[in-house]
């Protein structure tokens, strides 16, 4: 990071929360017991070391720091928020430490995110922090459309989507009703024209043959052979 800064002119800043997820515990050997005790000891070892360039720590975490020098050196301190996605203890230790504070909102009343911005300064006031240091940044999702219905719906479908990933929702149902806007780049796509088939209840001629209807008669006229009367009799056949 402090590389970075330098490269970057002094724009780089750091927000510094616990995360969502505890599955990189068992990768350093922690608890999740420590989890508010680990935080507590990594955010202050971190305002250490951006205060000073050598520092002196005394942690159960860790092997203990006796005036380490830590290279390479920003050309000005950092600043450091807090980032919290809304844990109020979170938000009382911002204010205590006079720290700026970043919420990542993913859900919520604007009610509600008031009431912590209310906590967080009423935490600074009672540990007198300094007033100067104190800001509040949001961070939430957007995403911009032309119509406000199709991109939210869209929005949703691949959110649920990312989340049904990562195990915590169900996968999102078949996105029905959702019509893609044509790109006006893009040229209509013509397909030739298929000569027609036959229906396969016509014979090979193709002419339809319609079933008598009901009531009706239908002659026939029939050979009779070896008969002695006329060679051709008509035979009456009621359908009804």
């Amino acid at each position: 990071m402090a590389t970075a800064s330098i490269v970057s002119g002094g724009r780089v800043e750091i927000i510094a929360g616990r995360g969502s997820s505890a599955d990189s515990f068992p990768l350093f050997g922690y608890g999740l017991d420590d989890y508010d005790r680990l935080y507590a000891d990594k955010l202050g070892l971190l305002l250490a070391i951006n205060d000073g360039d050598r520092v002196s720590w005394e942690s159960p975490f860790r092997p203990p720091l006796k005036d380490a020098l830590v290279v390479p050196r920003p050309d000005a301190p950092i600043p450091i928020w807090l980032g919290t996605g809304g844990n109020p203890d979170s938000t009382v230790r911002a204010g205590q430490a006079g720290l700026p504070v970043s919420y990542g909102i993913l859900s919520g009343t604007p009610q509600r995110w008031g009431q912590f911005g209310a906590l967080y300064r009423e935490a600074a006031r009672q540990a007198g922090a300094d007033e100067s240091s104190l800001a509040i940044s949001v961070a939430a999702h957007g995403f911009v459309g032309r119509d406000g219905r199709a991109a939210k719906a869209l929005f949703f479908h691949h959110e649920q989507a990312a989340y049904a990933a990562a195990g915590r929702f169900a996968a999102p149902p078949r996105r029905h009703g959702l019509r893609r806007r044509p790109r006006r780049d893009r040229q209509p796509h013509h397909r030739p024209a298929s000569p027609p088939r036959p229906h396969p209840s016509l014979p090979p001629d193709g002419h339809r043959r319609h079933a008598p209807r009901r009531g009706t008669q239908v002659h026939r006229t029939t050979q009779n052979r070896g008969s002695t009367q006329s060679p051709r009799r008509a035979e009456q056949h009621d359908l009804s």
